[in-house]
């Protein structure tokens, strides 16, 4: 694994992981949108994780980082594609904030509408994710088959693994950083399941968690998709088991509460509950 960017990192809030893959048409954009919203909220900061591009995705991220000074976006490149619970878990692995989030690489939950409710959830839970549900204009940008697959999981992720949320999927996930870092300590999932494992270690671990509303951008598009109706069903019904099966018989202490927030960033990160407007939240004890 190699990194470059900055030596010494601002002091933000929380770090960003954007996992990328083959994303070389997209990637100029995806870098520029994010330079000019971390120049905007500099409590911000992104860490592309490439994940073994066959393409020059990592190598166009390291010419734009060499190219401007931009030290609130860093490149951690992986010299192999291993799934999208390694990039993330790298990201953490990588990160040096009290608070970490995820998103699509792509970006198609847009910056500007998602990352300061993800922060400000933070402030009085747990763990944040994002969900479609609650964004009643949300269904106008998804497909209809990737509509049916995601309830499919859903309903799978409900019934094995007692899961109550309706939404596991989507790829917009905040942690405080012990949680984080419990999921990676005993997270033993890399693809797509990542998400699913990642609320089952928290809710088992007693974590509050909340979902905000979560849209798919209109600029984004699922043209191309290879979803297969009958194989990833399958390919679903596997990962949930396999959760299940190397989760079985482990008992989940509470993750405890570290403060690692700079001191002057206390009081902001300290906000009383109910003071996050717009989502909804669930504490779970650990079974």
């Amino acid at each position: 694994m190699s990194r470059l960017g900055p030596e010494t990192h601002r002091m933000h809030k929380i770090d960003v992981i954007l996992p990328i893959y083959n994303e070389s048409a997209m990637i100029g954009s995806v870098f520029s949108r994010v330079s000019v919203f971390s120049q905007k909220h500099p409590e911000f900061h992104f860490i592309f994780v490439d994940d073994g591009s066959d393409d020059d995705t990592a190598d166009q991220v390291e010419s734009r980082l060499a190219a401007q000074d931009s030290p609130a976006i860093e490149l951690v490149r992986s010299p192999m594609n291993l799934g999208k619970g390694n990039a993330i878990r790298r990201g953490i692995a990588t990160s040096t904030a009290p608070l970490i989030g995820f998103t699509d690489g792509d970006l198609a939950y847009p910056l500007e509408d998602h990352m300061t409710p993800l922060l400000e959830g933070l402030s009085t839970s747990d763990v944040v994710i994002g969900s479609r549900s609650l964004d009643p204009r949300q269904q106008e940008n998804i497909q209809f088959k990737r509509r049916l697959m995601g309830r499919l999981f859903n309903m799978i992720v409900r019934l094995f693994l007692g899961l109550p949320y309706r939404d596991t999927q989507a790829g917009l996930k905040g942690f405080r950083r012990p949680v984080a870092q419990r999921i990676v300590d005993l997270g033993r999932i890399e693809n797509f399941a990542f998400d699913a494992e990642a609320l089952y270690i928290a809710t088992r671990s007693g974590c509050t968690i909340s979902e905000i509303p979560a849209r798919v951008s209109s600029r984004h598009s699922y043209i191309g998709s290879t979803m297969n109706l009958i194989l990833d069903p399958i390919k679903m019904f596997a990962s949930i088991i396999w959760i299940r099966v190397v989760h079985m018989g482990r008992r989940f202490s509470s993750v405890p509460h570290v403060d690692n927030d700079p001191p002057h960033e206390q009081a902001e990160l300290e906000k009383p509950a109910g003071e996050l407007h717009g989502s909804r939240d669930h504490a779970h004890a650990g079974r």
